[in-house]
């Protein structure tokens, strides 16, 4: 078709035929549905008039619950709190364990006085040292052996170490005599200048001294300290006083008889009045034969043993050591301390 037949029909116009069709955009209901009347206008009727609230009482159960037989102690915070406050740096400062600690020994800490002061045991074939102080024979015959042997290994150390400074002495006594031979040999020697500078050279080689501190072998730590000579004589280990074997006694304690004339060697008297021996007596000892006594034998007026007949004199009764009571009176160190140099973090 042409152009312009193309316009000529359109100019005409054309007839347009009426069309009917099914509108579904509505909903569609079905025939057996029934929907009811809306409500929503007589609820919102009811609310805009209001309506009176009824209070109802119930149990609130938020709380706890505490049964009639519990009972609650006072909080002690507060007394907490104030003692903290109170104490202040000094609180901190004994968590810290710093400087001097003491601390109060009871009676438990203390031995009795049938105890041997190296092994704290009971007493077993008991001996005293001339101060009183009581051991078993077995600890301290061994105690004085071991004392020997180190006597001797100290000795031996310091023999050596005298005979290492003697040698020194001697070498520095040859150097010192070689220093007067080379400073005579420089002295005397002819004004040529390369003899006398070797000479001058080798001078200053043998007295150069290193001043290199950090060497190991050049410290002030490094040097051997001097030992004293030392002592031959063997010492009481509690006492510290000088001891010998055969300054020790034999301890003759009396035990207490039973109504079977069987004894108890756990448990003493004194042979004078009877009376159990306990850590709060004073014992007395018979230098001479060794059987002991309590206090009453400063009554007893005699010059011989109450047991044996031996004589003896005041001035051969020995005072043996007593017990711990846990009391001062006692005469017994009761306070332990303990020194700490730093602080323990």
């Amino acid at each position: 078709m042409s152009q312009n037949a193309l316009l000529s029909e359109v100019a005409k116009g054309a007839n347009l035929k009426s069309v009917e069709t099914v509108d579904k955009s509505g909903p569609k209901i079905d025939s057996d549905v029934h929907i009811k009347k809306n409500e929503h206008g007589a609820l919102l009727g009811e609310i805009s008039k209001g309506a009176n609230l009824t209070h109802v009482e119930t149990v609130d159960k938020s709380a706890p619950k505490i049964d009639a037989n519990t009972h609650v102690g006072q909080n002690q915070h507060g007394a907490l709190l104030s003692e903290i406050k109170a104490k202040g740096d000094n609180h901190e400062r004994s968590l810290l364990q710093y400087g001097t600690k003491k601390e109060r020994l009871g009676k438990d800490s203390i031995k009795n006085f049938d105890c041997c002061v190296l092994c704290l045991n009971e007493l077993r074939s008991p001996m005293s040292c001339t101060k009183g102080h009581l051991y078993c024979k077995e600890c301290i015959y061994s105690n004085l052996l071991d004392q020997k042997k180190e006597i001797k290994r100290k000795e031996k150390e310091w023999e050596q170490q005298q005979a290492k400074l003697q040698a020194d002495k001697e070498k520095i006594k040859e150097k010192e005599q070689q220093d007067i031979v080379e400073k005579f040999e420089k002295d005397t020697v002819s004004a040529i200048g390369d003899k006398t500078t070797t000479t001058t050279t080798t001078a200053a080689a043998g007295t150069m001294e290193l001043k290199s501190f950090w060497i190991p072998s050049l410290t002030p730590d490094n040097r051997e300290a001097v030992l004293d000579k030392p002592s031959t004589n063997t010492i009481c280990t509690e006492g510290g006083h000088l001891l010998k074997l055969k300054q020790l006694i034999t301890v003759q304690f009396t035990p207490i008889r039973a109504k079977d004339d069987s004894t108890n060697s756990d448990k003493y008297c004194c042979p004078i009045c009877k009376k159990t021996l306990s850590n709060s007596s004073e014992l007395r000892m018979l230098k001479r034969c060794g059987h002991v006594f309590c206090s009453c034998l400063s009554k007893f007026d005699s010059t011989g043993c109450y047991v044996c007949d031996k004589p003896y004199t005041k001035d051969t009764v020995i005072s043996l050591q007593k017990g711990g009571t846990g009391y001062a009176g006692s005469g017994s160190k009761l306070e332990a301390q303990k020194y700490t140099p730093t602080a323990i973090i």
